[in-house]
């Protein structure tokens, strides 16, 4: 057969049986062969294996973002209850040191603590952070908090 000629028509089951009861012709694309032989076989198999990709990565994706808030959220439980225990020991008097205490807390919750500070009339600020190397080079979670005694609440709201 010479390519551009039309083809014998070929019993393909019921498809040939309708097209010769109701007297139709095969399109031209099938009549001068420019349709391959086996079609569009195997592009859903592609199709498939980049939709398992694409899913396969957004689900890693969206694992980095929870891993990251989960330490945003270490870092600032830490913040938080160093600065209280700190504020706890300034209140107590003594020789210990309000923020080695608050080291000590934080080193327990796999925080680092990276500021510390005491102010006379007994607030503390502290600053944490919590560096997590399985996120691939995204920063460490950091947080800040504040405590101080409770008659110090009161001032705060009054103003």
């Amino acid at each position: 057969m010479i390519r551009g000629e039309p083809r014998a028509e070929k019993n393909h089951g019921s498809c040939g049986l309708v097209r010769r009861l109701f007297g139709l012709r095969p399109s031209a694309h099938q009549a001068y062969g420019l349709v391959r032989a086996h079609g569009d076989r195997g592009a859903a198999t592609i199709m498939v294996v980049a939709v398992v990709a694409v899913a396969i990565i957004l689900a890693l994706a969206l694992a980095m973002i929870g891993r990251a808030q989960g330490n945003r959220a270490a870092a600032q439980a830490g913040a938080d209850l160093g600065a209280l225990a700190a504020v706890d020991v300034f209140l107590a008097g003594g020789s210990a040191d309000p923020c080695a205490t608050a080291r000590e807390v934080m080193r327990r919750l796999s925080v680092e603590m990276v500021e510390c500070e005491v102010a006379d009339d007994g607030v503390v600020s502290v600053r944490t952070r919590r560096p997590d190397p399985k996120l691939m080079g995204l920063s460490a979670a950091s947080a800040r908090a504040r405590a101080g005694p409770d008659y110090l609440a009161d001032l705060y709201r009054n103003r």
